[in-house]
């Protein structure tokens, strides 16, 4: 599963910036680049609305989306493609119950037992609610949230791990109204890029193994952005090695303490937050800002 999540953020980036050198090819990998994601692990559904107020990519999000709404009714439907189904009636009385999906559909809260009614295909689009607000102090696991609550001995309130998510996609609603098409694709990756971070530092179940997703975009975005400078080149690959390293386990002995969590954890989260910050930054200074700055002298005259 996570092999394919890290194939759809490497072909969703590269599919942006070769539309934004004016290629043929960008379309249809941006077009595999969401439709793997869909299917898979949903890092890119907060990109969609950009990516559909764009004129240059309105039909390859299109597709993406008409092709996964066809095989998810297909895989719902189908008695042989979903044999575990709990009937048309439940699945929809399911998706206007989201406190029941929380309590009782909730993977990790059951200890990994399947109740009936997660053994229906329809679990996939479920699992959005029943871990919307979950945590869990995992050894393995590196998020956000896992971090700070675990600094601080109790769970922060979760709206406040939402806050990346929410800058990342207003940011991203700001993409269409660049005038130029060729920073418009731009902006766009690199908006695509800050949300794919965002689901690191907002999601509260990251396993570690997750961070290793993020690799391929720096790659991405390092060797195709041509007019990117060689300090910020370096900086996001220097912060890439960092979270490609090791993690600190072998340093610890079986009971580890609240500290050396911390230790641990920083390895991945604390890079990642300069990253975040980092392509925010680009992105406004590079990209949005002169456009608006533009739009405004254009207007005055």
């Amino acid at each position: 599963m996570h092999a394919w999540l890290v194939l759809a953020l490497a072909l969703a980036v590269v599919g942006l910036f070769d539309l934004a050198a004016g290629g043929r090819s960008g379309r249809g990998m941006l077009t595999a680049g969401l439709l793997i994601s869909l299917l898979s692990k949903p890092v890119l559904l907060f990109a969609l609305p950009m990516l559909f107020l764009i004129r240059q990519t309105r039909k390859a999000s299109l597709i993406a989306i008409v092709v996964y709404a066809l095989v998810s009714l297909a895989c719902v439907l189908i008695s042989p493609l979903n044999p575990e189904s709990v009937g048309f009636k439940r699945e929809i009385a399911l998706f206007f119950d989201p406190a029941y999906v929380r309590e009782y559909m909730n993977f990790y809260n059951n200890r990994f037992v399947l109740t009936p009614e997660m053994k229906d295909n329809v679990i996939h689009w479920l699992n959005l609610v029943a871990q919307s607000d979950f945590y869990w102090d995992h050894v393995q696991i590196f998020s956000l949230s896992a971090f700070l609550n675990g600094i601080v001995g109790v769970n922060l309130p979760a709206v406040a791990y939402k806050l990346p998510l929410l800058v990342a996609l207003l940011t991203s609603l700001c993409v269409p109204l660049v005038r130029d098409d060729a920073k418009q694709m731009t902006a766009a990756m690199w908006s695509v890029v800050l949300l794919s971070l965002s689901f690191f530092l907002s999601y509260n179940t990251v396993w570690e193994y997750q961070f290793t997703a993020i690799i391929p975009v720096l790659l991405g975005v390092v060797l195709w952005d041509q007019g990117m400078e060689k300090g910020a080149a370096r900086w996001l690959v220097a912060l890439g090695a960092l979270i490609a390293l090791p993690s600190l386990y072998f340093l610890f002995g079986e009971k580890i303490t609240v500290g050396e969590f911390a230790w641990m954890r920083s390895t991945r989260v604390l890079p990642t937050c300069a990253l975040y910050l980092m392509v925010v930054y680009k992105l406004w200074h590079d990209c949005l800002w002169p456009s608006f700055v533009a739009r405004r002298a254009a207007a005055a005259v």
